[in-house]
Protein backbone atom coordinates (compact mmCIF):
# COMPACT_ATOMS: atom_id res chain seq x y z
CA UNK A 1 0.00 0.00 0.00
CA UNK A 2 2.79 2.25 -0.70
CA UNK A 3 1.88 5.82 -1.88
CA UNK A 4 -1.09 5.66 0.85
CA UNK A 5 -0.07 5.04 4.11
CA UNK A 6 3.54 4.27 5.58
CA UNK A 7 4.97 3.70 8.96
CA UNK A 8 1.69 1.26 9.22
CA UNK A 9 2.28 -0.97 12.40
CA UNK A 10 -0.16 -2.62 14.71
CA UNK A 11 -2.09 -6.03 14.86
CA UNK A 12 -4.79 -7.53 13.87
CA UNK A 13 -6.30 -10.95 15.34
CA UNK A 14 -9.19 -12.73 13.99
CA UNK A 15 -10.02 -15.76 11.80
CA UNK A 16 -8.27 -14.92 8.23
CA UNK A 17 -8.29 -17.74 5.22
CA UNK A 18 -5.35 -16.95 2.85
CA UNK A 19 -6.34 -19.52 -0.02
CA UNK A 20 -5.31 -19.48 -4.11
CA UNK A 21 -2.29 -20.45 -5.79
CA UNK A 22 1.01 -18.93 -5.14
CA UNK A 23 0.04 -15.99 -8.10
CA UNK A 24 -3.55 -16.03 -7.32
CA UNK A 25 -3.26 -15.78 -3.59
CA UNK A 26 -6.58 -14.11 -1.82
CA UNK A 27 -7.96 -13.77 1.82
CA UNK A 28 -11.59 -13.77 3.47
CA UNK A 29 -12.41 -13.15 7.12
CA UNK A 30 -13.23 -11.23 9.99
CA UNK A 31 -10.65 -9.30 11.69
CA UNK A 32 -9.75 -6.89 14.62
CA UNK A 33 -7.55 -3.85 14.12
CA UNK A 34 -5.15 -2.45 16.52
CA UNK A 35 -3.26 -0.19 13.57
CA UNK A 36 -1.30 3.13 13.81
CA UNK A 37 -0.29 4.51 10.27
CA UNK A 38 0.25 7.78 8.44
CA UNK A 39 -1.37 8.96 5.56
CA UNK A 40 1.15 10.39 3.32
CA UNK A 41 -0.69 13.04 1.62
CA UNK A 42 -2.11 14.56 4.57
CA UNK A 43 0.67 13.90 6.93
CA UNK A 44 -0.80 12.99 9.76
CA UNK A 45 -1.02 9.99 12.08
CA UNK A 46 -4.23 7.88 12.29
CA UNK A 47 -4.92 4.99 15.10
CA UNK A 48 -7.48 2.48 14.54
CA UNK A 49 -8.32 0.49 18.20
CA UNK A 50 -9.51 -2.70 18.38
CA UNK A 51 -12.36 -2.29 15.58
CA UNK A 52 -13.97 -4.35 13.16
CA UNK A 53 -11.90 -4.89 9.32
CA UNK A 54 -14.34 -7.13 7.01
CA UNK A 55 -12.16 -9.05 4.35
CA UNK A 56 -13.47 -11.16 1.15
CA UNK A 57 -12.54 -11.97 -2.77
CA UNK A 58 -10.81 -9.21 -3.49
CA UNK A 59 -12.14 -6.53 -0.79
CA UNK A 60 -11.25 -4.71 2.69
CA UNK A 61 -14.32 -3.21 3.86
CA UNK A 62 -14.39 -0.69 7.07
CA UNK A 63 -17.56 0.12 8.17
CA UNK A 64 -18.05 2.85 10.91
CA UNK A 65 -14.24 2.23 12.33
CA UNK A 66 -13.29 4.97 14.89
CA UNK A 67 -9.87 6.31 14.47
CA UNK A 68 -7.99 8.51 16.44
CA UNK A 69 -5.33 11.09 15.85
CA UNK A 70 -2.34 11.23 17.78
CA UNK A 71 -3.85 14.19 20.43
CA UNK A 72 -6.66 12.05 21.14
CA UNK A 73 -9.55 13.57 18.79
CA UNK A 74 -11.69 11.46 16.85
CA UNK A 75 -13.37 10.48 13.94
CA UNK A 76 -14.95 7.85 12.03
CA UNK A 77 -13.62 6.22 8.72
CA UNK A 78 -15.71 4.29 6.43
CA UNK A 79 -14.64 3.01 2.74
CA UNK A 80 -12.99 -0.02 1.03
CA UNK A 81 -9.91 -1.36 -0.50
CA UNK A 82 -10.34 -3.48 -3.72
CA UNK A 83 -7.86 -5.90 -4.82
CA UNK A 84 -7.57 -8.28 -8.19
CA UNK A 85 -5.48 -11.24 -6.09
CA UNK A 86 -3.39 -8.43 -3.74
CA UNK A 87 -2.17 -6.39 -6.72
CA UNK A 88 -4.04 -2.96 -8.44
CA UNK A 89 -5.24 -1.43 -5.14
CA UNK A 90 -8.10 0.28 -5.58
CA UNK A 91 -9.35 2.19 -2.77
CA UNK A 92 -12.06 4.80 -1.30
CA UNK A 93 -11.84 6.01 2.55
CA UNK A 94 -14.15 8.99 4.21
CA UNK A 95 -12.73 10.26 7.11
CA UNK A 96 -14.67 12.23 9.23
CA UNK A 97 -14.70 13.98 12.64
CA UNK A 98 -15.16 17.17 14.87
CA UNK A 99 -11.84 19.02 15.39
CA UNK A 100 -9.77 16.02 14.43
CA UNK A 101 -6.03 16.54 12.74
CA UNK A 102 -6.83 16.17 9.10
CA UNK A 103 -3.85 18.28 7.55
CA UNK A 104 -0.38 18.87 9.07
CA UNK A 105 2.08 20.00 6.82
CA UNK A 106 5.32 21.96 7.03
CA UNK A 107 7.17 24.68 5.04
CA UNK A 108 9.49 23.81 2.78
CA UNK A 109 7.26 21.19 0.43
CA UNK A 110 5.83 21.12 -2.86
CA UNK A 111 2.95 23.45 -2.27
CA UNK A 112 2.91 27.43 -1.18
CA UNK A 113 0.73 26.51 1.77
CA UNK A 114 1.28 24.77 4.61
CA UNK A 115 -0.24 24.29 8.01
CA UNK A 116 -1.82 22.20 10.91
CA UNK A 117 -6.21 22.10 10.03
CA UNK A 118 -8.09 20.43 12.72
CA UNK A 119 -11.56 20.54 11.01
CA UNK A 120 -15.20 19.17 11.45
CA UNK A 121 -16.09 17.74 8.39
CA UNK A 122 -14.82 15.18 6.51
CA UNK A 123 -11.85 14.37 3.87
CA UNK A 124 -12.59 11.61 0.77
CA UNK A 125 -9.17 9.37 -0.38
CA UNK A 126 -10.18 8.05 -4.02
CA UNK A 127 -7.55 6.16 -5.77
CA UNK A 128 -5.86 3.25 -7.74
CA UNK A 129 -3.68 3.13 -11.16
CA UNK A 130 -0.85 5.59 -9.94
CA UNK A 131 -3.34 8.31 -9.06
CA UNK A 132 -5.02 10.02 -6.37
CA UNK A 133 -7.73 12.21 -4.96
CA UNK A 134 -8.68 14.18 -2.15
CA UNK A 135 -11.79 15.97 -1.75
CA UNK A 136 -12.50 17.79 1.74
CA UNK A 137 -14.74 20.11 3.32
CA UNK A 138 -13.67 21.19 6.77
CA UNK A 139 -14.63 24.00 8.87
CA UNK A 140 -11.81 24.57 11.36
CA UNK A 141 -11.59 23.90 14.89
CA UNK A 142 -9.37 25.07 17.53
CA UNK A 143 -5.37 25.70 17.14
CA UNK A 144 -5.93 25.80 13.42
CA UNK A 145 -3.30 27.71 11.88
CA UNK A 146 -2.53 28.21 8.31
CA UNK A 147 -0.03 29.86 5.73
CA UNK A 148 0.14 30.80 2.74
CA UNK A 149 2.95 32.31 0.68
CA UNK A 150 2.22 35.04 -2.33
CA UNK A 151 5.35 36.12 -2.96
CA UNK A 152 8.02 34.27 -5.36
CA UNK A 153 11.56 34.59 -3.12
CA UNK A 154 13.32 35.51 -6.61
CA UNK A 155 11.15 38.31 -7.16
CA UNK A 156 11.66 39.66 -3.65
CA UNK A 157 15.44 39.74 -3.85
CA UNK A 158 15.79 41.10 -7.77
CA UNK A 159 13.17 44.22 -6.74
CA UNK A 160 16.05 45.32 -3.80
CA UNK A 161 15.81 49.81 -3.86
CA UNK A 162 18.59 49.98 -1.32
CA UNK A 163 22.27 48.98 -2.83
CA UNK A 164 25.40 49.36 -1.01
CA UNK A 165 28.49 50.13 -3.02
CA UNK A 166 31.91 49.16 -1.51
CA UNK A 167 33.98 52.07 -2.06
CA UNK A 168 37.09 50.77 -0.32
CA UNK A 169 40.16 49.93 -2.92
CA UNK A 170 41.62 47.29 -3.70
CA UNK A 171 39.55 44.71 -1.93
CA UNK A 172 38.61 41.70 -3.26
CA UNK A 173 35.41 40.80 -3.80
CA UNK A 174 34.03 37.02 -4.29
CA UNK A 175 31.41 36.05 -6.07
CA UNK A 176 28.59 33.93 -3.47
CA UNK A 177 25.78 32.36 -4.63
CA UNK A 178 23.20 32.24 -2.29
CA UNK A 179 19.66 29.16 -2.69
CA UNK A 180 16.71 31.23 -1.31
CA UNK A 181 13.99 28.34 -1.06
CA UNK A 182 10.81 28.55 -2.32
CA UNK A 183 8.92 25.56 -4.09
CA UNK A 184 8.86 27.41 -7.02
CA UNK A 185 12.90 28.04 -7.26
CA UNK A 186 13.31 24.00 -6.77
CA UNK A 187 14.36 21.70 -9.81
CA UNK A 188 12.70 18.45 -9.85
CA UNK A 189 14.84 15.80 -9.52
CA UNK A 190 14.88 13.51 -12.21
CA UNK A 191 12.47 10.01 -11.14
CA UNK A 192 13.82 6.79 -10.87
CA UNK A 193 10.99 4.61 -9.99
CA UNK A 194 8.82 5.64 -12.76
CA UNK A 195 6.44 8.56 -13.28
CA UNK A 196 4.91 9.90 -10.12
CA UNK A 197 1.62 9.85 -8.78
CA UNK A 198 -1.20 12.15 -10.16
CA UNK A 199 -2.02 14.05 -7.37
CA UNK A 200 -5.32 15.99 -7.21
CA UNK A 201 -6.49 18.13 -3.76
CA UNK A 202 -9.67 19.90 -4.04
CA UNK A 203 -10.41 21.55 -0.22
CA UNK A 204 -13.54 23.52 0.72
CA UNK A 205 -12.86 25.48 3.72
CA UNK A 206 -15.02 27.35 6.18
CA UNK A 207 -12.78 29.31 8.20
CA UNK A 208 -14.05 30.32 11.55
CA UNK A 209 -11.91 33.07 14.34
CA UNK A 210 -10.50 29.81 15.99
CA UNK A 211 -7.95 29.17 13.03
CA UNK A 212 -4.95 31.68 12.40
CA UNK A 213 -4.01 32.29 9.05
CA UNK A 214 -0.58 33.97 8.09
CA UNK A 215 -0.26 35.29 4.63
CA UNK A 216 3.60 35.97 3.62
CA UNK A 217 3.73 38.69 0.72
CA UNK A 218 8.20 38.96 1.02
CA UNK A 219 9.59 35.86 2.34
CA UNK A 220 13.03 37.75 2.41
CA UNK A 221 12.28 40.56 4.19
CA UNK A 222 9.44 38.86 6.64
CA UNK A 223 6.71 41.15 5.36
CA UNK A 224 3.34 38.87 6.45
CA UNK A 225 0.02 39.34 7.64
CA UNK A 226 -1.14 37.42 10.49
CA UNK A 227 -5.17 37.42 10.93
CA UNK A 228 -8.08 35.38 12.56
CA UNK A 229 -11.64 35.64 10.69
CA UNK A 230 -14.31 34.20 9.16
CA UNK A 231 -14.56 33.36 5.12
CA UNK A 232 -14.75 30.37 2.40
CA UNK A 233 -11.85 29.13 0.31
CA UNK A 234 -11.90 27.29 -2.26
CA UNK A 235 -8.06 25.35 -3.18
CA UNK A 236 -7.42 23.16 -6.11
CA UNK A 237 -3.96 21.72 -6.48
CA UNK A 238 -2.78 18.70 -8.70
CA UNK A 239 0.77 18.68 -8.67
CA UNK A 240 1.38 18.64 -12.55
CA UNK A 241 -0.75 21.39 -13.51
CA UNK A 242 -2.41 23.86 -11.85
CA UNK A 243 -2.64 25.81 -8.31
CA UNK A 244 -5.51 27.66 -7.77
CA UNK A 245 -8.00 29.71 -4.62
CA UNK A 246 -11.09 31.17 -4.87
CA UNK A 247 -13.32 32.82 -1.82
CA UNK A 248 -13.31 35.80 0.42
CA UNK A 249 -11.56 36.27 4.52
CA UNK A 250 -12.86 38.66 6.58
CA UNK A 251 -10.50 39.58 9.13
CA UNK A 252 -11.50 39.81 12.88
CA UNK A 253 -8.73 40.98 13.97
CA UNK A 254 -4.80 40.91 13.50
CA UNK A 255 -1.33 42.30 12.63
CA UNK A 256 0.53 43.46 9.50
CA UNK A 257 4.33 43.47 9.86
CA UNK A 258 6.05 45.34 7.18
CA UNK A 259 9.23 45.62 6.40
CA UNK A 260 11.03 47.52 4.09
CA UNK A 261 13.74 45.88 2.82
CA UNK A 262 14.70 45.03 6.43
CA UNK A 263 15.62 48.64 6.88
CA UNK A 264 12.34 49.70 8.12
CA UNK A 265 10.26 47.69 10.32
CA UNK A 266 6.90 48.90 11.56
CA UNK A 267 3.82 47.01 13.20
CA UNK A 268 0.25 47.66 12.00
CA UNK A 269 -3.09 46.48 13.96
CA UNK A 270 -5.89 45.69 11.61
CA UNK A 271 -9.28 47.13 11.65
CA UNK A 272 -12.42 44.79 11.88
CA UNK A 273 -13.30 44.72 8.25
CA UNK A 274 -10.89 44.14 6.04
CA UNK A 275 -10.63 41.30 2.51
CA UNK A 276 -8.48 39.23 1.44
CA UNK A 277 -9.85 37.81 -1.89
CA UNK A 278 -8.10 35.38 -4.13
CA UNK A 279 -9.46 35.25 -7.66
CA UNK A 280 -8.02 31.85 -9.07
CA UNK A 281 -4.16 33.06 -9.75
CA UNK A 282 -2.41 32.18 -6.20
CA UNK A 283 0.18 34.91 -6.64
CA UNK A 284 -2.57 37.76 -7.28
CA UNK A 285 -4.60 37.99 -4.05
CA UNK A 286 -6.53 41.06 -3.33
CA UNK A 287 -5.87 42.85 -0.03
CA UNK A 288 -8.22 45.52 1.03
CA UNK A 289 -7.51 46.80 4.39
CA UNK A 290 -7.67 48.98 6.64
CA UNK A 291 -4.48 49.29 9.78
CA UNK A 292 -3.58 51.65 12.66
CA UNK A 293 0.50 52.54 14.00
CA UNK A 294 -0.10 53.71 17.27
Amino acid sequence: MEGIFSDLTGRVNGHIRLYGDFKHLDLEGEARANIDTKIDVLNTYFQIRDDSVHISSGQLLFTDVHVYDREGNSGVVNGYLHHTKLKNLMYHFNISGDNLLMYDTHEGGDMPFYGKVYGSGSIILDGGNNAMTVDASLTTGHNTSFTYITGITTEATNTQFITFVDKTPKRIHDNVETNLYHHSNVQKEKEEEGPPMDLRINMLINATPNATMKIVMDPVAGDNITATGNGNLQVNYFNKGDFKMFGNYIIDQGMYKLSMQEVIRKDFTLKSGGTVTFTGDPYQANLDLQAIYT
